[in-house]
């Protein structure tokens, strides 16, 4: 029984190994080939290289808001993100896969914690697996993850920080990590990365838990 066991957890092992590789290359595919979106994409983009080439790396200026009568200062979003771009033009220079590359990491990351949430949940490695295959029929996070938008990553942190929620009610240490996910949110997309307080109130009402409220980890956390 004990042998069965190793060789059903090598095989969920392998399973989960090549789901991630083969959603690694659907994340990953042409990202540097395609030419940046005018809007969104490449505002995002500029920003991060014009922050980057100045030296502004906590006062973000946008040379394109001059012709549209406005300031040069451009604080539209908040910095974490644009921090990254910076670090992905420093590794793979300036171009289309320096701006995206931490999208699709995110997109990837995401896909782990997704996995290990439903594994937790369910107290199930298959559900894990399934959680995992879900992705491939999910077109909209698939074009997301090769797009430079912050969605994706600000919703990784979302699912990170109710991940380390619920970890937290069996083991306080955990409202530390949920803590800082909340704040990486909030730091990439302004107040959406709010919105696991506003799931973990509604958890809090139809579970009638609110025994995290005595935790000096969860305060601190916060």
């Amino acid at each position: 029984m004990k042998n069965l066991w190793k060789n059903g957890n090598r095989t969920f092992t392998l399973i989960f190994c090549i789901l991630l590789f083969l959603l690694s290359v659907v994340f990953f595919y042409q990202i540097g080939n395609r030419p940046l979106v005018d809007y969104d994409e490449a505002i995002y983009a500029q920003v991060a290289r014009e922050s980057l080439e100045d030296n502004q790396i906590f006062t973000f200026q946008w040379l394109g808001n001059v012709g549209l009568d406005r300031a040069a200062l451009w604080a539209e979003k908040p910095p974490l993100m644009l921090w990254l771009i910076q670090t992905g033009y420093l590794v793979f220079g300036v171009n289309e896969l320096g701006a995206r590359v931490w999208v699709a990491l995110f997109a990837l990351a995401t896909v782990v914690v997704t996995f290990l949430f439903t594994k937790k949940l369910f107290n199930s490695t298959s559900a894990g697996l399934l959680a995992i295959a879900s992705f491939f029929v999910s077109y909209q996070f698939i074009e997301a993850a090769g797009t430079l938008q912050f969605d994706i990553p600000v919703g990784f942190f979302i699912l990170l920080s109710l991940y380390l929620f619920y970890l937290g009610l069996g083991n306080p240490k955990y409202f530390y990590g949920f803590g800082a996910a909340l704040a990486l949110g909030m730091l990439t997309k302004n107040i959406v990365g709010l919105m696991p307080i506003l799931i973990i109130s509604l958890f809090s009402i139809f579970t009638l838990n609110f025994s995290y409220f005595k935790q000096k980890k969860f305060w601190w956390g916060v």
